[in-house]
């Protein structure tokens, strides 16, 4: 008995309605109430709570009330005619956060059409609407109101349903948290929670084309990603039942080349050049071939040409951590150009060798400019800022309930506060991160701290005190005081030259500063606009400034 209330007691702290939030015109009431009529069955059924203005009490604080139902929603419902664009909604700030938690995968918006209006100037006029043929409520092609209003929810439902189908997680999550493990098969061997991303590898995979760069800040699951795509490639198709990719790709195996520039011992008294020669040797002898003489780019070009020819199939490349050795020297002028000039010596026979290449894959922290590093490779595909890729690394909140609710309500009931609350504060101190100004992700690294310790804290700013930017603030005068909703254009941000260190754009690829907004100003011009991505950031970057004011 004792073992079947527990899990009766786990049950009920799944929730079990989805939460609607309905928008509409007070002219439109007299039709709002008839849906109302048509979504009271689902209602008493338990599959929505819907909420609405009318709903707010006398005594309530009316913003507040608006506010904190805008965060807890599961689908926004806006009810649109000629009253409702014309009303403080569409252009107010309720629509704006609606549709920033659309974009996040945190919640969804349908759009419905009431009465005939100017649907396709608003801001969400892109999304799929109810009905779905675009009739409103009085054309002529509806035999009755009923069959108008039983349209809209019949489509409401189908969302809804479409929402449940995905596997409720437990409290008693058998998983484990993966807190310092970076590698997949180690992950997968030992039922460690993985957040899937698999599909997009596939899509990579599938796009037929090469050569790829990703950047991202430090601990936001490269070097996972990297460990995820080098056993796909390796063949190893058993660790990746029940994942996305599994049926999505022809499966084949390749010899794969994986360099790690976190494990490259490069120091003063043993230069880059040298280190990075031993690792070519280490991975040639690996592979059981002869290791030739030469410097690094000629043994690096050697294995490359060589593996193919002997396997009889292209190679995979996959570059983790590129530019340690620029970042470890960024206050070192002299040091950080003798590596940026060695890094682009050993790049640059990756555009003569790509006869001999499948894919290669480069992670690191900062994008610097062409020129830079990659001077050679002008066909590298740049997925930083792609809309498509813009949840690659990171948790969507979507993924954070599906893979992690049970954590997360031990930590509610550990703490004495409802789910939905908690999950409000936990969106403040880590959610927020976003390349795309639409798409917003978690630092998997401050969830899996968060969710092992039950305590907010600056787990991922504390884990590496970025003392070259605070002596960049000292040197350049810069008034951290307007570091909130600063313009700028793309190209800064993919242009910086290792040579001169831009504040702003080393700022947003080190983590502290993430798209907020983009604005594309014509077809030639992006610009975004940057702020702190979340408290865990925001709060730990100012204090840390703070307490070493006299410095400056």
């Amino acid at each position: 008995m004792p073992s079947m209330q527990k899990k009766d007691e786990a049950l009920d702290a799944v929730p079990r309605s989805v939460k609607l939030f309905i928008a509409y015109s007070y002219k439109d009431e007299p039709l709002f109430e008839k849906l109302k009529n048509h979504l009271i069955p689902l209602e008493l059924a338990g599959i929505i709570d819907f909420w609405y203005n009318r709903k707010i009490e006398g005594a309530e604080d009316w913003g507040q009330c608006i506010s904190e139902n805008l965060e807890t929603a599961d689908i926004f419902l806006f009810l649109n005619s000629s009253d409702f664009l014309a009303s403080r909604y569409v252009n107010g700030a309720e629509v704006k956060r609606a549709l920033e938690r659309h974009h996040a995968g945190e919640a969804e918006i349908l759009p419905v059409i009431l009465r005939k209006c100017s649907w396709e100037y608003t801001p969400y006029s892109n999304l799929q609407w109810l009905p779905a043929n675009m009739e409103p409520y009085a054309s002529k092609k509806w035999d009755s109101e009923d069959d108008y209003f039983y349209v809209i929810v019949q489509g409401l439902t189908g969302v809804i349903n479409k929402k449940k189908s995905k596997p409720a997680t437990l409290p008693n999550e058998p998983q484990g948290l993966p807190l310092d493990v970076q590698f997949f098969d180690k992950l997968i061997a030992n039922n460690f929670v993985y957040v899937d991303k698999t599909a997009f590898i596939a899509k990579l995979i599938n796009s037929k084309l090469t050569y790829f760069f990703l950047s991202r800040p430090r601990r936001f699951g490269k070097s996972l990603l990297v460990s995820t795509m080098k056993e796909v490639f390796s063949g190893h198709k058993e660790l990746f039942k029940n994942l996305e990719i599994y049926d999505a790709i022809d499966w084949q195996t390749y010899p794969v080349i994986h360099f790690d520039f976190s494990a490259i011992g490069a120091s003063q008294s043993y230069s880059l050049e040298k280190a990075l020669a031993k690792e070519v040797d280490k991975i040639t002898r690996e592979f059981n071939l002869p290791v030739p003489e030469g410097p690094s780019s000629t043994k690096f070009r050697y294995l490359i040409e060589n593996l193919s020819k002997r396997e009889k199939k292209p190679v995979v490349i996959l570059i983790d951590e590129y530019d340690k050795p620029i970042i470890d020297h960024v206050i070192n002028d002299a040091q950080r150009e003798i590596n940026r000039s060695q890094l682009q010596d050993f790049f640059s026979i990756l555009k003569g060798s790509g006869a001999y290449m499948r894919f290669l894959f480069i992670t690191g922290v900062s994008r610097f400019a062409q020129v830079s590093i990659f001077s050679a490779l002008n066909n590298l595909i740049d997925l930083t800022f792609d809309p498509d890729y813009a949840a690659l690394t990171g948790y969507t909140e979507d993924e954070l309930v599906e893979h992690f609710s049970g954590y997360i309500h031990r930590f509610a009931e550990k703490k004495n506060y409802r789910f939905d609350d908690l999950m409000v504060i936990i969106r403040k101190w880590y959610n927020g991160y976003s390349w795309d100004g639409r798409t917003k992700v978690y630092n998997p690294f401050s969830i899996l701290r968060l969710l092992s310790s039950f305590e907010f804290r600056d787990h991922w700013f504390s884990t590496g005190t970025p003392t070259f930017l605070f002596k960049l603030i000292k040197e350049q005068k810069i008034p951290i005081q307007e570091l909130d909703n600063i313009r700028v254009n793309k190209s800064m941000l993919e242009n910086m030259e290792v040579s001169r260190l831009a504040f702003i754009p080393l700022l947003f690829q080190t983590g502290y500063l993430t798209v907020i907004e983009k604005i594309e100003m014509d077809i030639e011009n992006t610009e975004f606009i940057l702020n702190y991505p979340n408290r865990d950031v925001r709060y730990s970057f100012l204090n840390y400034l703070s307490n070493i004011k006299e410095d400056y």
